[in-house]
């Protein structure tokens, strides 16, 4: 994905939000873990997703207690907007879904 075309990144953002059932959670597992080529609003997107609907967390790969499980990811990409937009950061955490 990080040698997509600007124009084909927004057009996957806006394919996640119409995706249903077992692709959208292989699509906000892959999107939320890549460690590059993602753009932070489809990785915010996808992390809030899956922390919404925790029965589709193992579809996307996501395991608490494995590495990189939904705290860590949603930690490493809050400080990750932090760096870049402090203000985006706390609204995003502001709109997570209560838990740890």
């Amino acid at each position: 994905m990080r040698n997509w075309k600007p124009e084909d990144r927004a057009q996957t953002n806006e394919a996640f939000n119409d995706l249903v059932g077992e692709e959208k959670a292989r699509l906000a597992g892959f999107a939320s873990s890549a460690g590059y080529g993602v753009a932070p609003e489809l990785r915010g997107e996808a992390i809030k997703y899956l922390l919404e609907n925790p029965e589709v967390q193992e579809t996307a790969g996501w395991k608490e207690g494995r590495r990189y499980g939904g705290v860590e990811i949603a930690s490493r990409h809050a400080l990750d907007l932090m760096k870049t937009d402090p203000s985006s950061a706390s609204s995003w955490v502001k709109s997570l879904p209560e838990g740890p």
